[in-house]
């Protein structure tokens, strides 16, 4: 079970760095999401 649990935190964290990457791709263009 708390393995399972640290498995979604991985992932929970992965997908805001991958948010933040696309965001920050979006502002070089100057255009908002």
């Amino acid at each position: 079970l708390s393995m399972a649990k640290e498995i979604k935190e991985e992932i929970k964290e992965e997908i805001k760095e991958e948010i933040k990457a696309k965001k920050k791709e979006v502002n070089i263009h100057g255009t908002k999401i």
